[in-house]
């Protein structure tokens, strides 16, 4: 959410009243950004902004830096809604039950949190953020329904599902909506995000796609998607872009990726790429060739990454929320 919507939560929700001093149920712990964000690659390297249409060894790799710019934009969008909503429950309701909490205000506009426990015996929640100039006219900008697997736990687990409606802020200069189903235990982040006609800006072009990441306590990481990109970087039309990529907890990564349409003179490429902690290539092999991509040997990958078997995923185009990810192997 925008800036002004925090402003006037900040001034509104959060001013409903003191911090809790006085005796009333338990707030149950709603859905931490550190839940759900992914973390990969080194947020001070940017792509150049005369990009190239090469993959040479010593070259900073394409491939890493859309899998970088696509887990950074997915965090960007949904962190300051989930700072805010636990923001917001910190602080007194302006009305409660036993098993529910309010936080509401009319402060420039209007503005309500209503969050509801809805079973006590796991510590489940359902919550929604409501904004609009009146009450009436009010409309959800956020929803979501969590189960904490350990309230007292250093960190937060669980699993749940998320609701994010851009159109219904008059404020966002995003568009569309995204759903994002996870489960955190253990040390392991399961991550699925649904993207419904998402546009994030106004010069960016619209998405619906499926992106699902896996993140591991050493840093390890994996992540499949399917979108269109830029990728040869000549502009419209895009190409479709389907890759899986697993990453090191030194950084270092490798992807299988097929690119299709676009500017593409032959009706698809496979991609096999692995690059450093610098996300400099070591090793990029397409079929059929592409001018100046394929260098290198596959030997000069991470060691780690040598016998990783990756395909690139089939592309889906989501018309409902994902499901919530089952427990993965290694928690």
């Amino acid at each position: 959410m925008r800036t002004t919507i925090l402003k006037i939560l900040a001034l509104g929700l959060i001013g409903c009243g003191p911090l809790v001093t006085e005796p009333m149920p338990d707030i149950p712990q709603t859905v931490k950004y550190e839940t759900v964000r992914i973390e990969y690659g080194n947020d001070d390297l940017l792509p150049d902004s005369e990009s190239r249409q090469q993959e040479l060894v010593g070259d900073i790799s394409n491939v890493a830096l859309i899998t970088q710019a696509l887990v950074r934009g997915t965090n960007r969008v949904v962190r300051a809604q989930l700072f805010l909503v636990d923001a917001i429950s910190r602080f007194r309701p302006s009305s409660f039950t036993q098993n529910s909490w309010t936080w509401e205000s009319q402060e420039e506009r209007y503005s309500r949190l209503d969050l509801t426990r809805t079973s006590p015996e796991d510590e489940s929640v359902e919550y929604e953020l409501l904004v609009g100039p009146t009450k009436d006219e009010a409309r959800v900008v956020l929803s979501g329904e969590f189960t904490n697997f350990d309230p007292e736990g250093p960190l937060q687990s669980g699993e749940g599902l998320l609701r994010f409606n851009f159109d219904n802020d008059p404020d966002s200069v995003s568009t569309g909506s995204i759903s994002i189903a996870f489960r955190a235990a253990n040390g392991v982040r399961q991550v699925r995000v649904a993207f419904f006609e998402f546009q994030e800006t106004p010069d960016t072009p619209a998405q619906s796609a499926l992106y699902e990441y896996t993140q591991f306590e050493d840093g390890r990481g994996n992540f499949d998607y399917a979108a269109r990109q830029d990728f040869l970087k000549d502009g419209d039309p895009l190409e479709l872009v389907s890759m899986s990529t697993a990453w090191t907890s030194e950084q270092s990564g490798r992807a299988a990726a097929r690119i299709e349409g676009g500017s593409l003179q032959v009706n698809e490429v496979l991609l096999d790429e692995c690059w450093d902690e610098a996300s400099r290539v070591l090793w990029a092999d397409a079929t059929p060739n592409l001018p100046n991509y394929d260098d290198g040997e596959e030997d000069a990958c991470d060691a780690a990454l040598q016998g990783v078997s990756l395909s690139p995923p089939e592309v889906v185009v989501p018309t409902a929320d994902p499901a919530i990810p089952a427990p993965h192997p290694q928690e």
